[in-house]
């Protein structure tokens, strides 16, 4: 067994880390607690999940900013295997510059860039995983045997991320192939009233406690809050021309 060293071992960031994420709002331990992951020397499974419209993808994607390794990001989606693996395909070449891989499928590509990170770190998401994944489970079994065959000779750091709450908690049970191979799963739900607050900095304690009541710790509706409109208008304006819309 090769022992797992974490070139840091404080699940927090410095002063002069966290400015890089000034334009970002809440989701501290989150951030810190993947930055921690990336500095691994060793290979890491991790399982991200939450409802829709949560901030799971631009979370992950934030991270990023600070990971000292290459990072890819590929989001599935509902298409073909074989066009979900060429997309995935273009995304490696553009990404590490190198001409196109032929891949029949995305487990293919998995295992390419575990192979490719055995000298150094990879970050790999499979955003959306659900979407690729067949209710049998065959692809969690074919994840399983990449996990198992380079995990000590690996530095890949591969995070699956999905929406469909139950289909990613899934991949945590005893029953399924992936269990004991995730080394950490990430929850990710609504922000709390401080967190939710900071979306709008300028509203009174009682008007901050309106729209929290109404949208609670949602970052995709916190996002359109405008302080410079009253509380109802911006209820109004969220309810009709976003919510309905969507």
């Amino acid at each position: 067994m090769v022992k797992c060293i974490v070139k840091s071992t404080q699940n927090r960031l410095t002063q002069n880390e966290w400015s890089k994420y000034l334009d970002f709002l809440g989701r501290k331990n989150e951030l810190s607690k993947l930055q921690e992951l990336y500095k691994s020397d060793c290979f890491e499974g991790i399982v991200i999940y939450g409802r829709r419209q949560i901030g799971k993808s631009e979370l992950i994607k934030k991270s990023f900013e600070l990971a000292d390794c290459r990072c890819v990001y590929f989001e599935c989606t509902k298409a073909t295997i074989l066009m979900n693996a060429d997309n995935i395909a273009e995304l490696i070449a553009k990404n590490f510059d190198i001409p196109k891989p032929a891949f029949t499928n995305v487990t293919e590509a998995i295992e390419y860039v575990a192979k490719m990170s055995q000298d150094k770190p990879i970050v790999l998401v499979i955003d959306e995983y659900p979407y690729i994944r067949d209710s049998a489970g065959v692809m969690d079994s074919e994840i399983q045997k990449i996990i198992d065959a380079y995990k000590n000779k690996t530095k890949l750091k591969l995070i699956l991320c999905g929406s469909d709450v139950d289909v990613m908690k899934g991949l945590l049970s005893e029953s399924n192939p992936l269990y004991k191979r995730i080394s950490t799963s990430m929850n990710i739900t609504q922000m709390n009233y401080y967190e939710s607050a900071l979306f709008y900095p300028d509203y009174s304690p009682e008007q901050k406690l309106e729209i929290y009541s109404v949208f609670g710790g949602v970052p995709y509706y916190n996002q359109f809050i405008d302080t410079k409109l009253s509380v109802k208008q911006n209820i109004i304006n969220l309810i009709f021309f976003h919510l309905i819309i969507k």
